[in-house]
C-alpha cells in the first residue's frame, strides 16, 4: 500500500551519464572477465531423468566461444547439488573480484520452472542468483552478472502459428537486484529442445550470435537476435504426432543499467 506521508527526493540526472565530458553509459570491460560453465549429462537413477546427449557439444562450443571473447573459463561437468551451490558461493566470495569486470555463469541441465537439476537432486535458481546480489557479493557491485540457463521450464510444447511474411560516483545506492541479466533457453512452462548430435537449439544460436555480432551489437540487442534465431531456424523432427514440428522461443530478463559489450 502507498504511504501518503512518503516524500520523494528528485535527483538531477543531467550529468549522471557523463564523466569529464565523456559518456558513461556502458559497463567498463577493461579488467578480466570470468565465465563459469556447468554441464550435467548423467543423473542418478532415483531422479528418473534421461541422459542429456548433445550437452558435451554445447559445453565444448561455449568454452571455445568465451575463450575467444577473452574470458577466463572455468568448466565443470556432472555436478551434484552441493557442488553447484558451493562452487557458485565460493565464486561470489572470491577476494579478487575487485579486479573483475563481469561474471558469466552458464548452466546446462534438466530443469523445470525455477529449478535446475544437479546430478542428485533439485537446485533452486533463486538461491544461485542470490549469491551474487549486491548485499552478498560486494566485489561485483555495479558490475554485470550474466546467467544463461539451458534447461526445460515445464513440459508444454509450442506448436507455433502461421504468420504473414512480414557505476558512477554520483550514485549513492545501487539496488541489490541491479546489474543482472538472466537468459533462458525457453519461456516459463515450456520444454527446451536439444539435438543429440548438434546440441541444444539455444546454445547453438547463442554461440553463433556471440561470434557473429559481439563487436557490432551490445548484449540486449544480441539476445534479441538469439531469440529470433531460435524461433525461426529450428523445428523438432521426432516422427511422433505429439512432438513433431514443434518450435521454441528463448527469453531473457534484464536488470542491467548500462549497455554491455562483450568485445
Amino acid at each position: 500500500m502507498d504511504n501518503e506521508n512518503d516524500t520523494i527526493e528528485f535527483i538531477d540526472t543531467d550529468d549522471l551519464d557523463t564523466v569529464d565530458g565523456q559518456e558513461n553509459n556502458a559497463y567498463d570491460m577493461s579488467q578480466k572477465k570470468l565465465c563459469y560453465i556447468i554441464s550435467n549429462e548423467e543423473f542418478q537413477p532415483h531422479l528418473n531423468l534421461s541422459t542429456r546427449s548433445g550437452t558435451d557439444k554445447d559445453f565444448k562450443q561455449l568454452r571455445q566461444v568465451f575463450k575467444t571473447l577473452k574470458f577466463e573459463v572455468e568448466p565443470f561437468k556432472n555436478c551434484t547439488c552441493r557442488q553447484i551451490n558451493e562452487n557458485l558461493k565460493q565464486l561470489s566470495q572470491r577476494k579478487d573480484l575487485d579486479g573483475v569486470s563481469m561474471m558469466v555463469c552458464i548452466i546446462l541441465s534438466h530443469g523445470d520452472e525455477g529449478i535446475i537439476y544437479g546430478t542428485d537432486g533439485i537446485v533452486e535458481l533463486d538461491r544461485l542468483f542470490g549469491y551474487f546480489k549486491g548485499d552478498k557479493c560486494k566485489g561485483l557491485i555495479g558490475k554485470p552478472k550474466i546467467f544463461f540457463i539451458q534447461a526445460c521450464r515445464g513440459q508444454k510444447y509450442d506448436k507455433g502459428v502461421s504468420a504473414d511474411s512480414i557505476i558512477s560516483n554520483y550514485i549513492e545506492k545501487i539496488p541489490i537486484e541491479a546489474d543482472f541479466l538472466i537468459g533462458y533457453s525457453t519461456v516459463p512452462g515450456y520444454f527446451s529442445w536439444r539435438n543429440g548430435a548438434s546440441g541444444s537449439w539455444y546454445i547453438q544460436a547463442l554461440c553463433k550470435e556471440l561470434i557473429k555480432c559481439s563487436k557490432t551489437h551490445e548484449l540486449v540487442q544480441l539476445l534479441v537476435k538469439v531469440n529470433n534465431n531460435v524461433a525461426t531456424n529450428f523445428k523438432s523432427k521426432t516422427n511422433q504426432k505429439e512432438t513433431d514440428g514443434m518450435v521454441q522461443i528463448s527469453s531473457f530478463v534484464c536488470m542491467l543499467r548500462k549497455s554491455l559489450w562483450f568485445s
